[in-house]
């Protein structure tokens, strides 16, 4: 394609390129570097980029809102400066060379594809993380904590300093709430009240986020506020990790954990009423304790005559 024929914004892009001395490959290192952190760890390579400048340059595709922006960097320029309405043309004439291509949905099927964190990855640290669930009774509480939190700061990293797939960012979300919710029975266990209701805070919200039942983390935080002696909100909490648990172990703990706050509160119907709907279904779970997300849990059916009767159970 001859000049004349060339789209204004190739030529432009050429011009400004030469007149700095820079190469086509000198460009994509200019790109890359003119990007944010985030931005940039989600570009595809420099010899990608490299194809793409020679691809502009050449009049076969345009610059998306993106790279005209890394463009407009580094070269110092405005983007009405760089890619301006052409003289002859007016501001309301048709500009079939900013009509889409199909460049730019290649460039958003790579863009989609990029990942900072590999499936192998992500399944390792959820099977760490399942290894510290298991490891709750028979570890020192601290030492524990240290692990979990270790765990629960590299999942942070790999969410704050790069891309995912959306299900993998999904994943880590739910595992990292998983270890929030760990965290924060560990902290209670210590004797962190504060500490341990902020920790059962952000499980519920990192759980949600991931779309998965926050039923684990509610428990914890009922714990957590029954412990330091809000037993009404204890058995707010209790409550509505019941109403969103599936049928699972945990379920029939957070009904004996509204129960037992119900309870010391004096409020023995409320008690009975929340110990109905799980008494049944809690005998196949009771054999000396149950396990719920890897952790062993207290036996909860001895303690349920003793809540109904206006003696609370233990800390539950």
């Amino acid at each position: 394609m001859t000049e004349e024929l060339l789209p204004s914004c190739a030529v432009r892009l050429r011009e400004e390129r030469i007149k700095r001395l820079w190469s086509q490959k000198v460009m994509a290192v200019r790109l890359r570097a003119a990007a944010d952190e985030q931005i940039r760890a989600a570009l595809p390579a420099v010899d990608s980029l490299q194809r793409y400048v020679r691809d502009y340059e050449a009049g076969r595709h345009v610059p998306g809102d993106l790279y005209a922006e890394l463009y407009c960097r580094a070269f110092g320029l405005t983007h009405s400066v760089l890619f301006g309405v052409p003289n002859g043309r007016s501001a309301n004439s048709v500009r079939l060379d900013f009509v889409p291509t199909e460049h730019d949905a290649w460039s958003l099927t790579d863009w989609i594809a990029i990942t900072n964190v590999s499936d192998d990855a992500i399944g390792q640290i959820a099977e760490t993380a399942f290894t510290l669930r298991e490891t709750h009774t028979r570890r020192q509480p601290l030492l524990l904590l240290t692990d979990v939190v270790r765990m629960h700061q590299q999942i942070e990293r790999l969410l704050r300093s790069g891309k995912q797939r959306l299900r993998q960012t999904r994943d880590l979300y739910r595992i990292d709430a998983d270890l929030l919710a760990h965290a924060a029975l560990l902290l209670g266990d210590l004797s962190f009240g504060p500490r341990a209701s902020a920790y059962g805070a952000a499980a519920v919200v990192y759980a949600k986020e991931s779309e998965a039942s926050p039923a684990v983390a509610l428990s914890v935080q009922a714990k957590s506020a029954r412990w330091q002696r809000r037993y009404a909100e204890a058995a707010g909490i209790a409550r509505q990790g019941f109403d969103c648990s599936p049928a699972s172990p945990v379920r029939i703990l957070l009904a004996s954990q509204e129960a037992n706050s119900a309870a010391f509160l004096g409020d023995l119907r409320r008690a009975r009423e929340a110990l109905g709907p799980s008494r049944d279904s809690g005998r196949r779970y009771y054999e000396g304790g149950f396990r719920c997300c890897g952790l062993v849990l207290p036996a909860i059916a001895a303690g349920y005559v003793r809540a109904v009767g206006g003696h609370p159970i233990g800390r539950c």
